[in-house]
């Protein structure tokens, strides 16, 4: 009696419509579009073969890529519309072409979140159809670009398995070798950072980094240390028998010529397929002579250092195809796997640690870890077009750390400020949360002691400095050795002692004063002072004050000048503390980050005079005034 297989699973809604629409393309356009073949595989992923002629593509440029007259290529469209249908390819011709994944499929849609919409379909404007011409028109001129192209060192494809830890980068040992011993520094549960030597008292484990010798563009290997091996040894293989590696054959697949594409279309590796894939004399040179060898001894040698029953990982430097930094991938063993390793070291006989088939399974999951690549050679700031990127680099005083003050601190950390200067006697209390950069667990610790803490877990790299109450004197210092002083204290004292240092020839650093109203904390004012000038902070308020009560579309911002009227502030403990402004957290980071901002204009450009701003709800008109300052006649 034999077992009945079980029925072909139906084509799904999908599925049926991205088939009618490829069809109806191809009767629309006879001589262009042609339809073949058809199956699905064990995963209700469907595969259609299709032809499309070339003659209306433009002629190639000398660099560009040559179509044939007419292209066979598979459409694969699996059971959802959650992604655009795959187009594969069945050959080698366009391993290494920007925009070729794996060797065999094209990259149509960059950011599938932002750019697939199924409505459009096979057939629609941004539809599948659409998409594979513009593809093919840019390759035949060769305008993609390989240096900008994504993972394009590796295939065009991310190598990251979820639930790993992140690997931070951001400088690679310097090194003429084919590999270097570094060390990897646990910071938590999720991130490991890369650094070229131990760090007293942190958890420490020792990682190869290993230079490979090529550009991968059929990608490292997703699954197996075998594949990931072969990789090392064949970056660059010929004929697509050569480099697909097959996962598990699809039973569904009938057609001989569509075999292929069920092959690499499904990403469920099996290991015996695998393995009877790669036999071991895949190479004549000796295994000693070979990056493979180099490779998996690292491997072994690294994990011997390390404890057993931890996971062994490797850094693999991958050259780019058009030169500059290196792509870095991060490979993680599990503790079984590094375990063999490291019985293999111990039981060596050479220098070099050879594949042991028996004692070593290659078919064995590997894993990769997500790489946060932060050299300063590979990565561009988000911000570095933003007026705060005049920031970056800097030494900053901030002085006051309340409601704006906390804010501001911040952005200035952010903006990559290579040290930061805070001052203020207070403390945190219960109630500040609801406005100011303070968390619960700060809730009787000295502001500047709780802002320092939080500053440091932004930037590692920024030092910062806190202080209580500064002299003269201490203020006089920073003036001369910052490029910027902040104060946001709204205090007359601190106000005298700008104004002494103000007009000081000596001094280097920027001055601004920034406030906020008490009825909303919707209105802020910024005043900057550069060096060399002959006002003090009092003379540019005063002036500013004179200029707002003389314009009366600025009536609104009067009430900077005013005392305040009844339920401008209020009690917030009744017998425990002073009248305070009103204010939320939501308005005082909006204002601190946009007064950040137009103080940091003023670095790039030194003008004196001061911002007036309003958020969008405040209802205040105008939203922004600029006001220069004029120096009174003589």
């Amino acid at each position: 009696m034999t077992r009945k297989r079980p029925s072909r699973p139906a084509l799904t809604k999908w599925q049926r419509r991205a088939l009618a629409e490829l069809r109806a393309q191809a009767k629309h356009q006879p001589g262009t579009l042609s339809v073949g073949a058809q199956d699905r595989d064990d995963d209700g992923n469907l595969y259609v073969c299709f032809s499309l002629a070339t003659g209306d593509l433009p002629a190639p440029t000398l660099d560009g890529l040559t179509f044939k007259s007419v292209e066979q290529l598979v459409l694969l469209v699996e059971p959802t519309d959650d992604r655009p249908p795959t187009v594969l390819l069945g050959h080698s011709r366009f391993i290494g072409i920007p925009h070729v994944l794996s060797g065999f499929y094209l990259c149509l849609y960059l950011d599938e979140s932002r750019e697939w919409d199924p409505e459009a379909g096979i057939d629609g404007k941004n539809g599948v159809l659409n998409r594979l011409w513009d593809w093919m028109e840019k390759a035949t001129q060769n305008t993609f670009n390989p240096d900008t192209a994504l993972f394009h060192a590796v295939g065009g494809v991310p190598h990251i398995t979820p639930g790993t830890p992140s690997i931070v980068v951001r400088q690679l040992p310097a090194t003429h070798l084919r590999v270097v011993s570094a060390y990897l520094h646990r910071r938590t549960a999720n991130r490991y950072d890369l650094q070229r030597s131990a760090a007293p008292g942190a958890e420490t484990a020792y990682v190869p980094v290993f230079f490979a010798d090529s550009d991968m563009p059929l990608g490292a290997g997703q699954q197996y240390l075998g594949e990931l091996l072969t990789r090392i040894r064949h970056p660059r293989p010929h004929g697509l028998r050569a480099y697909v590696i097959p996962p598990r054959q699809t039973r569904r697949v009938k057609e001989a010529h569509l075999t292929e594409h069920a092959i690499t279309g499904n990403r469920a590796y099996g290991c015996r397929e695998w393995l009877a894939a790669n036999p071991p004399a895949l190479d004549p040179r000796p295994y000693e002579t070979t990056p493979d060898a180099a490779l998996f001894t690292a491997l072994a040698a690294s994990a011997s250092r390390n404890p057993d029953g931890t996971p062994q990982r490797l850094i693999l430097a991958v050259p780019h195809p058009v030169g500059g930094p290196h792509h870095l991938l991060a490979l993680q063993l599990a503790p079984a796997l590094a375990d063999d390793l490291r019985a293999l070291v111990r039981d060596k006989t050479s220098t070099l640690i050879p594949y042991e088939p028996d004692r070593i399974n290659m078919a064995v999951p590997i894993e990769w870890c997500f790489v946060s690549d932060e050299r300063a050679a590979v990565t561009i700031r988000r911000d570095a077009d933003r007026p705060v990127a005049a920031l970056h680099g800097k030494t900053v005083a901030v002085l006051g750390c309340g409601g704006l003050g906390s804010w501001i601190a911040e952005f200035v950390a952010r903006a990559g400020a290579k040290r930061i200067i805070i001052s203020d006697h207070g403390r945190v209390t219960g109630g500040l949360l609801v406005r100011q950069n303070y968390i619960e667990n700060d809730n009787g610790t000295a502001k500047v002691l709780a802002l320092h803490d939080r500053l440091k877990s932004i930037s590692d790299t920024v030092h910062v400095e806190s202080h209580g109450r500064l002299t003269t004197s201490q203020l006089t210092q920073i003036a001369v050795a910052a490029d910027l002083i902040i104060d946001a204290t709204i205090s007359l004292k601190v106000s005298k002692q700008l104004d002494t240092i103000a007009t000081q020839p000596q001094r280097k650093a920027f001055i601004a004063q920034v406030a906020t109203d008490a009825r909303s904390s919707t209105l802020g004012y910024a005043t900057i002072n550069p060096p060399n000038s002959d006002a003090t902070m009092t003379d540019m308020d005063h002036h500013l004050r004179d200029e707002v009560r003389a314009d009366g579309s600025l009536e609104r911002y009067r009430y900077f000048w005013e005392e305040p009227g009844p339920g401008d502030e209020f009690v917030p403990t009744r017998g425990c503390s002073a009248p305070t402004f009103h204010g939320s957290a939501a308005d005082l980071a909006a204002l601190g980050g946009g007064l950040t901002t137009m103080i940091a204009k003023h670095l790039m450009i030194p003008d004196r005079g001061s911002h007036l701003i309003a958020l969008p709800h405040a209802d205040v008109t105008p939203g922004h005034m600029y006001v220069p300052y004029a120096p009174p006649p003589n």
